[in-house]
């Protein structure tokens, strides 16, 4: 994911209207940059006379992205006092886990959260938690326990529930084949690997989590992998059982679907991919079960992506019946967007956030949105506010309007890549993949964290 350099003191976020866009068969050019910095975007960041280049030539893997974080978290020894209505529940040490991914805790029927680290453990390639809203943590599973890591290694994504009570996930890499696993692991943590991935036309590298089906089978993506070696859309049933029902292209239909997939009533999947489509940049898609893929928006349409690009996160139905979701690039400011697409197609783009540096509203989200009972939507910025790239959280309404209702400073975390979840006692819960006060400067290893959103600290508009 390509960083922006932010160089304002102040939250000015351009004022425009929701875009509404269609796809047109011109691609309009893209402005790039080529001093230090212009307007917004810039190709390299100076901080305390050390300078990070930040010019990739294109999108950078998430893994890339970790790596940029750590030396944003080394550059700065910031702290500051924790509002009110934000507790930090845990750090990470790394020996029970490093990293949080982007896939956010699962709550069980017991009132227990679950969810994995991408580092850590004593192989220090990942492992699986549980941890009480008080913040009592206990590490459940650590990978790469069988020689040469055939249980996997490496969960980038969250858990889901079975309906037998256990919890399933995926790792990128590991497995008989190096490609990634799908596995279950019960909740006193005993992890049975369900699924090795292997070369096309199999998938490879799942990074998001799995979807429970309506018909008890799980649903998933992989980045890589399929017929195509561009990504695919996998079915799982509860035994194992695996079958590709798509294989991207690499071209129309989309690339890289890093983000996995939802079901609706009419029986229907819909999902992102982060690249492909007519412009390159990343596509909206319905998957019938049967196969059928049709595209549904083709990002990029308008001059700059002032629509948005690179979709990273999975979509949201909302009681409305609208789809919402965010873009962790393009926008007014190339800093992400906040967008809706309606069932008959017309999508708009609501909010662009900020391309600025110390601004309140942040800058790429990556992790899914979650609706409230007021209508509302609640989520996370991973880098951005105004404690330079530490990330945010965020409410917005389905007009565009986001409030930030707390600002990461490094020690009660840094990089909130994952979405949140509404817990049974009405707080939300997240994780953070960086900061705490566990590691070092260097080294911060992640943390979960609990939130009232009924407080806020800034407010900012479309």
């Amino acid at each position: 994911m390509q960083s922006q350099a932010l160089n304002s003191l102040r939250c000015t976020i351009p004022s425009a209207e929701p875009r509404v866009s269609t796809s047109s068969p011109a691609r309009p050019s893209r402005s790039t940059a080529a001093a230090t910095c212009t307007g917004n975007t810039c190709t390299s960041l100076e901080v305390h006379g050390r300078t990070r280049d930040l010019s990739h030539g294109g999108k950078s893997s998430l893994l890339q992205t970790a790596g940029i974080l750590v030396w944003l978290v080394a550059s700065f020894g910031i702290t500051a006092a924790a509002q009110s209505q934000f507790k930090s529940l845990v750090s990470f040490t790394g020996v029970n886990g490093s990293l949080p991914g982007i896939g956010a805790l699962v709550q069980g029927a017991d009132g227990t959260f679950y969810g994995t680290t991408y580092f850590g453990g004593p192989a220090g390639v990942g492992t699986v938690f549980k941890v009480t809203p008080s913040g009592a943590l206990t590490s459940l599973y650590s990978f790469c326990r069988q020689s040469p890591c055939a249980d996997g290694e490496y969960p980038m994504s969250g858990l889901a529930i079975g309906n037998d009570g256990d919890l399933y996930g995926t790792t990128v890499e590991g497995g008989d084949h190096g490609d990634g696993t799908v596995y279950k692991i019960t909740p006193s943590g005993v992890l049975t690997t369900l699924h090795s991935f292997q070369p096309p036309p199999d998938g490879s590298g799942p990074a998001a989590g799995l979807l429970l089906g309506t018909d008890g089978s799980f649903y998933g993506t992989t980045q890589a992998g399929g017929t195509n070696n561009h990504g695919a859309v996998f079915k799982m049933t509860p035994s194992g059982e695996t079958i590709v029902i798509y294989s991207f292209t690499g071209g129309a239909d989309g690339d890289l679907p890093y983000a996995g997939v939802i079901q609706t009533s009419d029986g229907n999947f819909y999902g992102t991919t982060f690249e492909g489509g007519v412009y390159a940049s990343g596509t909206i898609y319905r998957l019938t079960p049967a196969g059928t893929l049709t595209v549904l928006y083709n990002f990029c349409v308008e001059i700059g992506c002032a629509d948005g690009e690179g979709a990273v996160a999975a979509l949201l139905q909302a009681s409305d019946g609208n789809f919402y979701g965010t873009t962790e690039g393009g926008g007014n400011a190339g800093a992400g967007t906040f967008f809706r697409l309606t069932s008959d197609g017309t999508y708009t783009s609501l909010f662009s956030f900020c391309g600025q540096f110390l601004c309140d509203a942040g800058t790429q989200p990556l992790g899914a949105l979650v609706e409230a009972s007021d209508g509302n939507f609640y989520g996370t910025t991973s880098i951005g506010g105004p404690y330079y790239y530490y990330g945010t959280v965020f409410e917005i309404t389905p007009a565009g309007v986001l409030t930030t209702l707390h600002n990461f400073h490094g020690r009660d975390g840094t990089a909130p890549w994952a979405g949140l979840v509404r817990g049974q006692d009405g707080f939300y819960y997240g994780t953070t993949a960086e900061g705490g006060v566990a590691g070092t400067w260097n080294g911060n290893r992640g943390t979960i964290f609990r939130i009232d959103v009924s407080h806020s600290c800034a407010t900012c508009q479309p």
